[in-house]
């Protein structure tokens, strides 16, 4: 192992890659904190034409290391994936959302609004489901609505729903429920 003490390094590569970190290690790159101070306003910047940032954990299968990609994933600016494990994870026990998506512009987004997932647009859906062979959308709560919808021009939920609860999807499976 060699040790480079110096303000700035730099390297210069030609291949796949410009730094290369075998391991077996707990990490392969590492900032350094003083104390709980991180020290750096931006840890990592990557930027690349097809990835800025490509992540993934757990064992592959052969060249696999993820499900096969779509046109949603052929490009982004952080992918993570794995055939195991959740492929990209956000958590916070702050004041803002754990995961936050934005399509277009978002204007007069309330700040504080406090969710696992977080989605915004001005022009289209905040957050989006679709599923070939289940529920779009999936809601659960163990005190309060699974599903719960608000809107300022229509009414929050596109169909009226019933005063008792209902099941979605198949029973059987799962136990999510709308009351109204």
């Amino acid at each position: 192992m060699s040790y480079t003490d110096d303000d700035a390094f730099v390297a210069w590569g030609g291949g796949n890659y410009d730094y290369l970190a075998i391991g077996p290690c707990n990490f392969g790159f590492v900032t350094m904190a003083d104390g709980d101070n991180p020290n750096f306003n931006t840890g990592v910047s990557g930027g690349g034409n097809v990835f800025g940032v490509f992540g993934y954990a757990g064992r592959g299968d052969g060249d696999a290391v993820g499900p096969t990609k779509n046109d949603y994933t052929n490009s982004a600016g952080v992918m993570g994936t794995s055939l195991q494990v959740t492929g990209v994870a956000g958590t916070t026990v702050g004041l803002y959302p754990g995961v936050y998506g934005q399509c277009g512009d978002a204007p007069d987004l309330p700040l504080h609004l406090q969710a696992g997932v977080l989605g915004a647009s001005q022009h289209f859906p905040g957050v989006y489901g679709r599923s070939v062979e289940d529920s779009g959308v999936t809601g659960q709560s163990m005190t309060d609505y699974g599903v719960w919808g608000i809107a300022e021009n229509r009414s929050g939920l596109p169909v009226p729903l019933p005063k008792r609860r209902v099941s979605l999807g198949r029973p059987e499976l799962r136990r999510h429920s709308i009351r109204n």
